[in-house]
């Protein structure tokens, strides 16, 4: 079932002596259309961008394939680059 709501990006802490973590919202990825599903997120630390794979068209039901959505004969596969605040590192 699609509600039509804007799907979001959380960012928590990696501490692994840590027993808690406080979790902050990120970014609400308005810029991706609808209907549609994030599939990955990847971060370019050195550009501040954060890239998410997204597929749309396709419409899913408990998990499985049933259909397109109106106007939609097929899945589409797209990346969409967001600014991120790129002070939060990976480890090395």
């Amino acid at each position: 079932m699609s509600y039509q709501e804007v799907d979001n990006v959380w960012r928590l802490g990696a501490d692994a002596k840590a027993t808690a973590a406080y979790v902050t919202h990120e970014l609400a990825l308005s810029g991706l259309q609808d209907p549609g599903e994030v599939q990955g997120i990847a971060f370019d630390a050195d550009a501040g961008e954060m890239l998410v794979l997204a597929n749309r068209g396709q419409r899913l039901v408990l998990g499985m394939p049933k259909g397109f959505y109106p106007g939609y004969d097929r899945e589409l596969h797209e990346i969409d680059v967001f600014k991120v605040n790129a002070t939060a590192r990976v480890p090395d």
